[in-house]
């Protein structure tokens, strides 16, 4: 049996790391689920300034630490 890969792409918000994680959540705790594999393009890099909520990002690295700790 193989397992499919399915390449999603995040959004560049709360919203779109919530979905991710929700996501992987989901693939892990039901069976014959498909291989979530993020892609991490869209998101902003390291230490640009966020205008709306104030502060630096953090860049794409603790939501792939995050990914990496549920798988």
């Amino acid at each position: 049996m193989v397992l499919l890969s399915i390449p999603i792409l995040i959004p560049d918000s709360r919203e779109g790391w919530v979905f991710s994680v929700e996501l992987l959540f989901k693939s892990c705790l039901f069976y014959n689920q498909p291989y979530i594999k993020f892609l991490y393009t869209d998101i902003r890099p390291k230490g640009q300034q966020l205008k709306t909520f104030g502060g630096i990002w953090s860049g794409p690295e603790p939501l792939k630490i995050c990914h990496q700790t549920i798988r």
